[in-house]
């Protein structure tokens, strides 16, 4: 009889998974499917009148697709953080780390949109106020709950980031000054993808962020709670654990980059898909004449390229025909003068794990597709800035 009745309770905890799996694949599609929608509709408007339009029309509608893209890698990166903190396998670092300091560089993140939305910030967290995190996923954390409080607020509201210290443990109080929350909006606050009704808005989000940053939280031994009143505004506090601070590190030495000079810096791409290698290309002419790029699709071009004309950066896709980036990695490191030019991998392999085999390779960086253009232009700017090429 006790094996029957943990069979059924088995059988329902089944049930109860697979439905909750199929509700959150439901909900994860529809949350893909908008901002597709703008991508792929604005895409067909382009390609159907190409000669027709105007640049004001082509920037604007390559600005909705833009802002839709970036909104699906965001979800897309919400989800993998979600899933690795469910598996437990989010790579921490716990550490001192002065809450003052990450509360500051938060909010000079957030200062933009806080200044665009009337949203003004109060902080009254004292310095050397040291607690036990990973700053990373610390500030990760921040940055969510600081954009909701402004995103939530109204013009001319306030951001209040206060300290409620008892050791061993600390308080930070992010407080605003918005609409607050009935308590039925209260009871689906942690519910995945749920905007309590902002769905529709113009107001950005995922719905996930409260959810990872809870997770987040609790994984560098913390907890979050959220306190609202309809018309009151809403507080979220993070319970963290004291620490004692640090040793003092010895102050790195500034290096003095080297001017460019002479012929452009010579860039080979390995990439077997074109399109990609397009999109690359024309990134790299914003640096005018200063770079020159080659691309190979395989391996073998590769080789036979760098013989005839060595290359001083290397990029490389991890995925190619016939050998992976890292084995035509070593294959280019075998080949005279070679051997220390920068390597950096450009994949769509997005997973700590990845990055790390990557920088244990002798990657000198990492661009993830979609690449942040920004990034990458910074990236080999600072090539630029260290090549000494001749005639």
């Amino acid at each position: 009889q006790r094996a029957s009745e943990q069979a059924l309770r088995d059988k329902q905890a089944a049930e109860l998974a697979s439905q909750a799996k199929s509700e959150f694949l439901s909900r994860m599609s529809h949350e893909m499917r908008t901002p597709l929608n703008a991508v792929i509709g604005f895409a067909q408007l382009l390609s159907l009148h190409p000669g027709s339009l105007d640049g004001a029309t082509v920037r604007d509608y390559a600005g909705h697709v833009l802002e839709a893209g970036e909104h699906l890698l965001a979800l897309i990166d919400d989800v993998l953080d979600l899933q690795k903190i469910e598996e437990g396998s989010l790579p921490l670092q716990l550490r001192p780390v002065d809450l003052c300091e990450a509360v500051r560089r938060t909010t000079e993140l957030l200062m933009p949109i806080a200044q665009a939305a009337g949203v003004r910030f109060e902080l009254a967290v004292p310095p050397a106020t040291w607690v036990l995190a990973d700053m990373q996923r610390l500030r990760q954390v921040l940055l969510n709950i600081g954009s909701n409080a402004i995103k939530y607020n109204h013009p001319g509201g306030l951001v209040r980031w206060r300290l409620e210290a008892a050791r061993p443990r600390v308080a930070l109080c992010i407080e605003d000054t918005g609409p607050g929350m009935t308590d039925e909006q209260m009871s689906r606050l942690f519910q995945p993808f749920e905007r309590l009704g902002r769905e529709t808005s113009t107001i950005e989000g995922t719905g996930l962020g409260l959810i990872i940053a809870r997770s987040l939280t609790q994984a560098i031994g913390g907890r979050l709670s959220i306190a609202s009143r309809a018309g009151q505004g809403t507080s979220v506090r993070l319970d963290l654990q004291c620490a004692d601070p640090p040793a003092a590190a010895a102050p790195a030495t500034a290096s003095v980059p080297a001017p460019v000079l002479g012929r452009a810096l010579r860039m080979l791409y390995v990439e077997d898909n074109r399109i990609n290698a397009i999109l690359f290309e024309e990134a790299m002419r914003l640096h005018g004449d200063r770079v020159e790029v080659r691309v190979a699709e395989d391996g073998d071009q590769a080789l036979s390229l760098a013989k005839s004309w060595q290359p001083e950066v290397l990029v490389l896709d991890a995925h190619l025909p016939g050998a992976s980036g890292f084995e035509v990695l070593r294959l280019l490191r075998a080949l005279p003068g070679l051997e220390k030019v920068p390597a950096y991998m450009c994949s769509a392999d997005a997973m700590p794990d990845d990055v790390q085999r990557a920088y244990d390779a002798g990657f000198v960086g990492y661009w993830t597709k979609p690449i942040n253009v920004s990034a990458v232009l910074g990236d080999v700017e600072q090539c630029l800035q260290g090549h000494r090429g001749g005639a």
